[in-house]
């Protein structure tokens, strides 16, 4: 299970799928993903920077927290082959509420 398995059911299944132990899962990778689906699915430049703060506020493990909290909804995460798992405890996620999926696999 993925941080916001909710939202993700209501978009329906998605075919995004990001290692996190290759070259897209770099946090530089997942930062530029964050942003260009950010500017995709319209959010203001004020969440936009809110999120990319919060992304890069700490370590590797609180950047990939905050990616998986924030587009859980549009992407699987896995490492080392498995799906990575992260705990789903915000309720402030920007991204993923009742947005359509983003086009394009990273």
């Amino acid at each position: 299970m993925v941080a916001n398995n909710r939202n993700k059911q209501k978009l329906g299944k998605m075919s995004i799928k990001l290692d996190l132990s290759g070259p897209q899962g770099n946090a530089f990778a997942l930062l530029c993903l964050a942003q260009d689906w950010m500017r995709q699915l319209g959010l203001t430049d004020e969440k936009s920077d809110r999120i990319i703060k919060d992304m890069k506020s700490s370590d590797y493990d609180n950047l990939v927290k905050v990616f998986a909290k924030n587009f859980g909804c549009l992407v699987t995460l896995y490492k080392d082959g498995h799906e990575y798992i992260v705990e789903e405890d915000a309720e402030d996620v920007e991204v993923c509420q009742d947005k359509v999926p983003v086009s394009g696999n990273p």
